[in-house]
Order: C-alpha cells, then structure tokens, then sequence
C-alpha cells in the first residue's frame, strides 16, 4: 500500500469521528421527556374548580413555614417543584411520604433549581410549635425542601385546582400522591409516595426534566 493511500485512510479514521461528533452536538435529539399534563386543558369532576381553557398552569400561590416564613410561588422562579399536600401530619402515611422526598432531594448533590414543598392543611385553632418541631425532623436540614401550612380551604382549592390532586382537608385518609411540575408551571407528573419504585421513577424524571430545561 502506497503512502498516499495509508495517508488518506489514517485521515478519513481521524475525520470521521469528529464528525459525528458535531452531527450528534447539532442534530441530534434528546429521545427522553416528560408528558405535558393537561395540554388541551383539565377534564374532571372537580365540580369546585374552575379551569380555564387551553394548557394548565399551576396559580400563584403563598403560604408560611413553621418559622414563619412566606414562600411565593415568585420565590420559586425558575425551578422545579415537588410538591405534597398533606391534612395528617406525622401519621405513618405521611411520615413515609416524607422520608421519600427525603431521599429524592438526597439524590441531588445540587439542588440549587429544585425545590420540594409539603403543605400542611392546618386548622387555625392547632398550635404551630409541634409542627414546627416535625418540620425540623422531616427536611433533615436541607434548604430546597420548605415544609409550611395553610388554612383548609385555602390548600383545598390549591391542591384541586391548581395541582388537580383529589385533596380534602377534612380526610382522615392521609394524601399519598406527590406532584411535579416544571420551571414554567407546568405538572409533568403525579408519584405514590408510598411506593418506593415511584419515588424512584421520580428521582429519575426530575433529572430528566432539569436536564432538558438547561
């Protein structure tokens, strides 16, 4: 084999990588995303609601933390958010879904564009101190997880009608299900937090979804 010949296959062996590589940097496509929930708009039986037509976005909202904290939802921009309505605080229901958003939010060495909420339906008649006393045991010191409350009503009509998750304050059967919603407010999924295997099918949406907002 002459030189030439060897020269321009050693070449084409270094060329051709290189461009693949800057194929598959513009062309290519990331094959994995999340469904868009609600996209025509919200078809249920929540008789209390009132959906506008067209794409679902979860409203504004505000509530404080046992610390006495007001989180906005502005707060919140450009993040995406877990979020857990619960009317039993410190029932084993709700201990276990908690320990489960523990372990998503442990599953992210930078959590600097999540942020986990559990809103506590609270009578005004219950005193805050025990609550604040569980919150501190629950979030396990981590800074993107705020735990907080609200007035019954007030996190009935978000959970329903913002997050379209079947709440009643009044339940004495704990809420089990955890919403997800992307930077721009849109849900993007719905997980048992009692079932291990979707927390885990959570962890690995999350990433997905904060990868694809890069």
């Amino acid at each position: 084999m002459n030189k030439g010949l060897k020269g321009l296959i050693l070449g084409m062996i270094l060329v051709v990588p290189v461009l693949i590589f800057i194929f598959l940097k513009v062309f290519g496509v990331n094959q994995f995303d999340l469904p868009v929930y609600y996209e025509e708009g919200v078809d249920t039986a929540f008789t209390d609601c009132e959906f506008q037509k067209g794409l679902h976005r979860i409203p504004d909202f505000s509530f404080p933390d046992y610390e006495g904290k007001v989180t906005n939802s502005d707060d919140l921009t450009g993040k995406s958010l877990i979020v857990y309505f619960t009317q039993n605080p410190g029932d084993s229901v709700d201990l276990r879904v908690n320990s489960g958003l523990a372990r998503v939010l442990g599953s992210f060495e930078e959590q600097g564009n999540i942020s986990v909420l559990t809103i506590h339906a609270k009578d005004p008649r219950q005193p805050v101190e025990p609550f604040r006393e569980l919150a501190k045991k629950y979030n396990y010191g981590h800074k993107a997880w705020i735990i907080g409350y609200a007035n019954p009503v007030y996190t009935n009509q978000l959970a329903r009608c913002g997050f379209i998750i079947d709440f009643d304050a009044a339940s004495v059967n704990t809420n089990n299900i955890i919403a997800l919603a992307d930077r721009e407010g849109k849900i993007r999924g719905y997980f048992n937090g009692l079932d291990d295997d979707d927390i885990d099918r959570l962890i690995v949406e999350l990433k997905i979804l904060n990868s694809n907002q890069k």
